[in-house]
Order: C-alpha cells, then sequence, then structure tokens
C-alpha cells in the first residue's frame, strides 16, 4: 500500500513539475519580444536606397529620393524625405536647407511608410544620427507614431489620434561620420493593434526655416518595428 501511496505522489509531483514547466514556457514566449522589420518596413536602415536626384536643385548632387518612403509637405521643400549623401546616406527632414539658401519652413510635414500588421502589441524604433532641432519648442515640434490607416494625423492631432507615440529629444546633436554611431540615439514607443488593418508609421515635423544660427533637421539612420 505505501509502495502505491509513493508511487502515486511522485506521478502527481511529475504532472505538476510538467504542468509548471509549461506555464515558465508559455510565459517567456509570450514575453519575447522579436524583430520583424524585414519584410515589413522597407528601406529601413542606412545606407538608405535612393533613386534620381532633385532635378534643378542647386544641389542635387546631395540630395536623393528615398525609395519606398513617402513625404507629404505643404511647403515646397524639394530635398526634405529624401537621402542625403553628405551624411553617410542617412534619411534626413531639414526645414531650411542652408545658410544663404531661401529660408523654408516645413508645416505638418510627414515621412512615413504604411504597412499592414496582424493584431498584437508591437514596439517601433527609430534611430536618430543627427539632429538640430532647437528652434522655438511652441512652434517646431516632432512625433514619431503610429496610426490606423494610410496616413499619420496631423501634428495638432497626434497626441489624440495616434497609436503610439514619442518626440526626439530637444536640442543640438551632431552627427559622427558615416559608419561611427556612437552619437547615435534610439527613442521607441510601444501600440497595440486590435485586429489585421493597415498601419502608417513614421514622423509628423513642424520646422521653422534657418533663423540665428539654428537649422531645424533630424537625420534617421535605422527604423525598427518588433512584435511583442
Amino acid at each position: 500500500m505505501k509502495s502505491n501511496i509513493n508511487k502515486i505522489t511522485n506521478i502527481k509531483n511529475g504532472v505538476i513539475a510538467f504542468l509548471m514547466f509549461i506555464s515558465a514556457a508559455i510565459i517567456f514566449t509570450s514575453c519575447k519580444e522579436f524583430v520583424i522589420t524585414e519584410g515589413i518596413l522597407k528601406n529601413s536602415e542606412f545606407p538608405f536606397k535612393r533613386i534620381t536626384g532633385i532635378p534643378g536643385h542647386v544641389h542635387n548632387s546631395r540630395y536623393y529620393t528615398a525609395v519606398s518612403w513617402k513625404f507629404d509637405v505643404s511647403d515646397d521643400v524639394p530635398q526634405n524625405g529624401n537621402v542625403d549623401l553628405a551624411l553617410g546616406e542617412t534619411l534626413v527632414i531639414i526645414a531650411s536647407t542652408h545658410p544663404g539658401w531661401p529660408g523654408q519652413s516645413i508645416n505638418n510635414g510627414k515621412l512615413y511608410q504604411t504597412v499592414l500588421l496582424e493584431a498584437g502589441r508591437y514596439r517601433f524604433d527609430v534611430t536618430v544620427a543627427e539632429t538640430n532641432y532647437a528652434s522655438d519648442p511652441n512652434v517646431a515640434k516632432v512625433f514619431f507614431a503610429a496610426a490606423m490607416g494610410n496616413k499619420l494625423p496631423d501634428i495638432n492631432d497626434v497626441e489624440q489620434q495616434a497609436l503610439g507615440f514619442t518626440s526626439p529629444r530637444r536640442g543640438v546633436r551632431r552627427a559622427q561620420p558615416a559608419g561611427n554611431l556612437e552619437n547615435d540615439e534610439t527613442f521607441s514607443f510601444e501600440f497595440v493593434v486590435r485586429e489585421k488593418s493597415n498601419v502608417t508609421l513614421g514622423v509628423v515635423a513642424t520646422f521653422l526655416p534657418y533663423q540665428g544660427g539654428v537649422i531645424d533637421q533630424i537625420h534617421f539612420r535605422k527604423f525598427e518595428l518588433w512584435r511583442k
């Protein structure tokens, strides 16, 4: 009798241990993050792929149109949303082109891609190579954001309408030469998709033209999407 009781106890303990192992494995799997950028986001890191230069632009040997990215801007700023060859083929949003060039601003500019995502929790990482984002904080604003549908919200609606968002640190930070990433900074946010949907990921910016030695601009090194 005692032998049978020991056998039952051993079986019970074994079952409990097995169930605990399965539970731990499920928890570990559910908490594990993994990168899903490839196959979803296109042209997502430097050196960014580019196509033609900008016809008639004074610096058309420097700025090239970026593949797979859309750029919406109300003002005529032809080099925006393009690949900057002078800074390691990073992707750039820049307001004023340069001291001495015509001053131009960006009002509600949007740089983005639209992707199809399954229901789930995600994290979006944006790695910045350079910022020169120090002009009037009441006007100049930048959001990295995700939103349902095929476009990002306008800049004044991001905080109410986006699935998730963050903003880069305001100030001036110079990029290192191409290939030197030690000065890069990554900004992240999480968001949830309730059902399989089109989701737009990218940047919304309002920048002032060149003034007082400040050129509002951001150079991007990498965009990365994680599934949680």
